[in-house]
């Protein structure tokens, strides 16, 4: 008798876990009105995560924005794109701004207080100039990372808490530090999403 009880158990724990899925897709859908393109099974949680869509804000499938204790800030320019991939994860405080492109692929995980910006600060004439940010598949950025214009970040690369990243950084590799370097080749097995 215990082992039906104890099944029945998880049945009911498994049910309420996934109850609040519809309500999450619902509001999802409501608070992402203002991006061109969400995929399926894209949530967002917490609270409403800033929005600015001038241009193209694409979100993929299966992804995550989590703004449970501080907005997720999603901006494009007018004639912008910002292309998060699918099954791509964006945690609280982030700000992903795109001035020209930015570009985040598939089963990335971009840890809280983060900044992906291609846009400079501004110059003394007034003018901002952008070059694009590549985010390669599989990658992981840690807490308070900054992406700086014209940042390429190979496939399944981990970038360390607090790095400044900044030129082309080589696919499966640790890079952080104070300056910022590669520390490490990554094993394939030492990859996230593996």
């Amino acid at each position: 008798m215990s082992g039906l009880r104890q099944r029945l158990t998880d049945v009911e724990s498994t049910a309420r876990r996934f109850a609040p899925l519809p309500g999450q897709l619902l509001r999802t859908r409501w608070w992402l009105r203002r991006v061109a393109s969400v995929g399926t099974w894209t949530r967002a949680v917490g609270r409403s995560p800033l929005v600015e869509a001038e241009g193209s804000i694409t979100i993929g499938r299966r992804g995550v924005v989590n703004s449970r204790y501080a907005p997720v800030a999603l901006r494009s320019a007018a004639g912008a794109s910002l292309a998060i991939g699918d099954r791509a994860v964006v945690n609280f405080g982030t700000s992903l701004s795109a001035g020209e492109h930015v570009s985040i692929g598939d089963d990335v995980t971009i840890g809280p207080y983060c900044i992906v910006d291609d846009r400079a600060l501004a110059a003394t004439d007034g003018a901002t100039p952008t070059a694009p940010i590549t985010i390669g598949d599989g990658c992981w950025l840690a807490s308070r990372v900054t992406v700086l214009p014209g940042t390429t970040i190979g496939a399944g690369s981990v970038i360390g808490a607090g790095s400044i990243v900044e030129g082309d950084i080589p696919p499966g590799v640790l890079f952080g530090g104070s300056p910022a370097r590669v520390l490490k080749q990554l094993e394939p097995s030492e990859e996230p999403g593996d």
